[in-house]
């Protein structure tokens, strides 16, 4: 089977993640191709999986380059003669419904999010890609609850398919009591969905040592920077940045924070319960379709004095964290293996 994957871009994010993770699963047994609208940081991580990638050039800002993109789309969809194109995120509209969809093409596309604060254009255009994929895959019930309410897909082309994980990356954390200095970890995009202004001002709350690693990048990195500085946090917060394979950062905390507004599915949360590393996260419906409280601390989003009484219990009743990161650990190893993932949308595949 031929497969061409398509995103908007290459950048740093749970989606392109999880899309390089399905398609190097994939192609064990399938031609598989990447095609992105533009480039990014993980273009490399696409190539050295051995991956055939395609990107179409920059990003594109008026209605005459995108449907320059449409074009380019085409040609190259008749020139590779795909079974299907399986988009992503903004590449739903532009190479699915301009693009595939005329050809006749099977053309699936995933629901990677609630998709908050879209504008109206966008959303209509939304809208249309929803309303004439052959199928719709939603990475949580949340998600599919909001595709279906928004959109008004009947339930015969909607699927729910969670995002798959590369498990065996992923080592476990060691069982071991916290530090005198308790290392906390944060991993994700600096905008303002994550939630790490929150997580800041909890932490200025937090009467007790602790040291927090952020691992990530975005627009939002100097205004986050500042706002620990008026919180007198500063000297206790490391920036690392955007990297690869968060991993080591995983495995060699103590505890994971997720304050997000809102997720999908948690990508990051995935991780580092399959690192056993003890978590907080928000209280989303997403996560609440994985974790129930034996596994997990949940907390409302955006409540930063909730999210300092989690951090605190957590660190003070430690055995217990732990005990909760074993459960997560099963549930992320039993149910969000990339294989698994490969093999649910390899009959949805065949079923178009």
């Amino acid at each position: 089977m031929k497969i061409i994957h398509v995103l908007w871009s290459l950048g740093r994010g749970g989606a392109e993640r999880f899309v390089l993770d399905l398609a190097t699963e994939q192609q064990k047994e399938h031609e598989v191709c990447i095609v992105a609208i533009c480039g990014g940081d993980m273009q490399a991580l696409f190539t050295d999986q051995g991956l055939e990638v395609i990107v179409l050039g920059k990003q594109p800002h008026s209605f005459r380059e995108r449907f320059q993109i449409v074009e380019q789309c085409k040609k190259l969809f008749r020139e590779y003669g795909p079974d299907v194109v399986h988009t992503h995120l903004g590449a739903d509209v532009w190479a699915g419904y301009f693009a595939a969809r005329p050809l006749k093409i099977s053309w699936i596309m995933t629901a990677h999010s609630h998709e908050p604060e879209l504008g109206f254009l966008t959303r209509t255009l939304r809208f249309f890609a929803y309303r004439s994929a052959r199928a719709v895959v939603a990475i949580s019930q949340s998600v599919r609850d909001m595709v279906i309410w928004r959109y008004g897909i009947s339930e015969q082309r909607l699927h729910v398919v969670p995002v798959g994980i590369r498990i065996e990356r992923f080592e476990q954390r060691e069982r071991h009591q916290a530090g005198d200095i308790p290392k906390l970890v944060i991993v994700g995009r600096l905008s303002q969905e994550k939630g790490h202004e929150v997580l800041l001002d909890a932490l200025a709350l937090l009467h007790r040592p602790w040291f927090l690693t952020v691992v990530g990048d975005g627009p939002l990195r100097l205004s986050l920077q500042r706002q620990s500085e008026r919180l007198g946090i500063a000297p206790r917060i490391r920036w690392v940045g955007a990297v690869n394979d968060p991993s080591y950062f995983l495995t060699t905390a103590d505890l994971f924070c997720m304050p997000s507004w809102h997720e999908g599915q948690g990508i990051a949360l995935l991780e580092a319960a399959a690192s056993r590393l003890p978590a907080i996260a928000s209280d989303l419906p997403a996560i609440r379709e994985v974790f129930d409280r034996r596994s997990m601390v949940l907390v409302p989003p955006g409540d930063s004095e909730s999210l300092s009484r989690a951090i605190h219990q957590s660190l003070s009743q430690y055995t217990e964290a732990l005990d909760r990161a074993d459960l997560a650990a099963n549930v992320v190893r039993e149910r969000f293996s990339i294989q698994s993932v490969a093999k649910a949308y390899q009959q949805i595949y065949l079923s178009l």
